[in-house]
């Protein structure tokens, strides 16, 4: 049995991941009520229901519907309605395109076979969670060793914000592009590392400063001359050229090629550069009232500030752990959305930063790896049931 279990060890914990995910997808479907519905009708209109949850009208429980809370609403309505032409100043008209197009077009396309735009982005979610598993196997597994491939993926899916992973959000496409984007540009494989980071760009925006990752090695190898100026130009031609046809797509549509960057300010103003700074209000509520307060549908803004200072310290220790490449990856991550935008779904951006997780693989012994997996698979639990319910986790 343990060398069956040695050999076999990453199909046993496919099957647990498998077990896991149909076990969270069950326990929202049989135990939302568990929890009152978190939406007021302030809150129902602003969240903008493009399937409604009928919940807050009927109390009928629809599944499909449930598990699209928030942002999610907005990527079915791109998948099904495109974007708006020409549109007229307010949120769901300009807003939309504060949301990047290449996951939706992945909805979009599935939906064109099933011909159900919930179940379409359900089949796409499940596809690419398998896609990351296997993915994040390999790459772990070359890049350090199968042990802490293992433990890295043990320790992701069971974090308790991959609730997102298993609903209609970009994470999961965004996952995938960038653990090969972290591989490629590993082996310096500068061609399809390239071709990854291009499909990044136009999944999310707040990525962007992965072309500093990115472009350091083509520039060093430009004046190492171990890398010709005419591939370091191609290379970068071809990092760039579907956020270059997004910038053109929305020209055409809306009239404004950076339509995207207006598009924010219908959620929240943005301080580009100097946003870190001016969070100290958010600090003071997480401090004096996170304990004092019962939980309530704001309570978990305040937990993105505690990730900025948490994944702080983590990519502090981790620098003499990770390589070069997935620690400045990490890196990026953690400072892009603090110099584009607002705290505000920090802790949901954090959750494809891969590398923390092989840190946390890396440094664990088999006492605190069996702890840390019972919290986490409780967490889950516990966030599942307030995010089928449209609590504010992220």
């Amino acid at each position: 049995m343990k060398y069956f279990l040695q050999r076999y060890s990453v199909y046993c914990i496919f099957f647990l991941f498998l077990f896991v995910n149909f076990a969270v997808y069950f326990v929202m479907f049989r135990f939302h009520t568990s929890i009152p519905f978190g939406l007021s009708a302030h809150q129902y209109t602003a969240a903008y229901h493009f399937y409604p949850d009928e919940r807050f009208r009927l109390q009928i429980f629809h599944f499909f519907n449930a598990i699209a809370p928030f942002d999610a609403q907005w990527y079915l309505r791109i998948a099904s309605q495109g974007y708006p032409s020409h549109p007229k100043p307010g949120m769901f008209f300009r807003g939309i395109y504060a949301f990047f197009p290449l996951y939706p077009l992945v909805i979009f396309l599935i939906n064109s076979i099933v011909g159900s735009v919930t179940k379409a982005a359900f089949i796409s979610s499940n596809i690419l969670l398998m896609c990351n598993f296997w993915s994040l196997y390999y790459v772990v597994s070359k890049l350090i060793s199968k042990k802490i491939a293992l433990k890295t993926i043990v320790f992701f899916f069971l974090f308790p914000l991959s609730i997102f992973f298993r609903s209609y959000f970009p994470e999961n496409l965004y996952l995938f592009l960038l653990i090969w984007f972290a591989y490629f540009l590993s082996k310096k494989n500068y061609l399809w590392s390239a071709v990854s980071l291009s499909l990044l760009t136009v999944t999310k925006g707040n990525g962007l400063l992965l072309y500093a990752v990115f472009l350091f090695p083509l520039l060093t190898g430009i004046y190492n001359k171990t890398l010709t100026k005419r591939k370091g130009a191609m290379y970068l031609i071809i990092s760039i050229l579907p956020l270059f046809v997004w910038f053109l797509y929305s020209f055409f549509k809306s009239g404004h090629p950076l339509i995207f960057v207006t598009a924010r300010q219908y959620w929240t103003p943005t301080y580009p550069f100097i946003i870190i700074f001016f969070n100290f209000d958010t600090i003071k509520n997480m401090i004096c009232y996170s304990i004092l307060k019962p939980f309530n549908y704001m309570t978990f803004l305040q937990i993105d500030t505690l990730f900025i200072l948490v994944i702080a310290t983590i990519l502090f220790y981790a620098k003499k752990v990770l390589s070069n490449e997935l620690w400045w990856i990490s890196l990026c991550l953690w400072l892009g959305p603090l110099v584009m935008t607002t705290i505000v779904s920090f802790s949901r951006y954090q959750i494809v930063s891969f590398p923390l997780f092989i840190f946390l693989a890396s440094v664990t012994n088999k006492t605190m790896f069996v702890v840390l997996c019972i919290l986490f698979a409780i967490g889950l639990v516990y966030t599942s049931l307030f995010f089928v319910n449209w609590y504010w986790i992220g």
